[in-house]
């Protein structure tokens, strides 16, 4: 027995009744009070907004360089990013005005999958049954937001490949002690990939013939082993891909829910 399904959903905003044309949702960074959520028409409701990054800065001399080619609207010089150090992010200016602000922020992804799929297959042989079901969620990003600022507190592994003189990078920022352009804005270094296959269920059962139930003087006789959440596929950094709260804007922020449990589960159901 094979059973399949799979749904999709094109979801866009058309209308939007305030003032500024938006409402915003959700917070990341403990204490920044950053809002990285939106509904605003034309776009997914609840998606993410902030500022897309293009590598790391390398060297002093690029930053200097662009330093020395921008300029306010009132044509004094300025710096291009604000705050930016060596191997640091390195933010778009999506605008185009020359220098990095407020105004750069665009749309960075959102918390709805393009596809949900569910699969269950099962069969027998003989006494023996077996059952399994799968679900798959495509296409919805999941915002990192359970790491600390502050110093000694816990990283992912993935912070061993960060920017050093020695070793340069250009995909994860230096380590810094304290506030940074990396950790102190919302952007999309932040922003993950959380689609992820999990194999909820797996089940084998037997169940006794009527030559053992009648040997045994009994009526039934069934065994089964069963495991709840084998596995899940995912290339998010983050405990459980399918963490989310229930807001409709401000869904999709990793906050560092406990993860999924997998359970292990013996059954013997026996009719005397």
């Amino acid at each position: 027995n094979i059973g399949y399904n799979i749904s999709t959903i094109d979801n866009e905003v058309l209308f939007v009744a305030s003032k500024n044309g938006f409402e915003q949702g959700g917070d990341w960074g403990v204490g920044l009070g950053i809002i990285p959520s939106r509904m605003e028409a034309g776009y997914p409701i609840g998606y993410f907004y902030g500022y897309k990054t293009n590598g790391l800065y390398q060297s002093q001399d690029e930053i200097d360089a662009l330093d020395a080619n921008a300029f306010n609207e009132d044509g004094e010089n300025i710096d291009y990013h604000e705050g930016a150090k060596v191997g640091d992010l390195r933010f778009v200016d999506m605008n185009g005005d020359g220098y990095i602000s407020d105004k750069d922020k665009t749309y960075l992804g959102d918390p709805i999958p393009d596809l949900t799929m569910g699969l269950s297959l099962g069969f027998n042989y003989k006494e023996f049954d077996f059952t399994a079901s799968a679900y798959a969620s495509i296409g919805n990003e999941m915002v990192r937001d359970y790491e600390r600022q502050a110093m000694n507190t816990n990283r992912g592994t993935y912070m061993l490949n960060r920017w050093t003189t020695e070793n340069g990078g250009n995909t994860i920022p230096r380590a810094s002690g304290g506030s940074s352009v990396n950790n102190s804005e919302f952007s999309d270094y932040f922003v993950e990939d959380a689609s992820y296959l999990r194999i909820q269920n797996v089940q084998l059962g037997y169940t006794a013939n009527n030559n053992l139930v009648n040997f045994l003087g009994l009526k039934s006789l069934r065994l089964y082993f069963s495991v709840n959440n084998l596995f899940t596929f995912t290339n998010y950094n983050g405990f459980d891909p399918s963490a989310s709260s229930d807001r409709p804007i401000g869904a999709g922020i990793d906050k560092g829910f406990y993860p999924v449990s997998r359970s292990f589960l013996f059954g013997l159901n026996v009719k005397i």
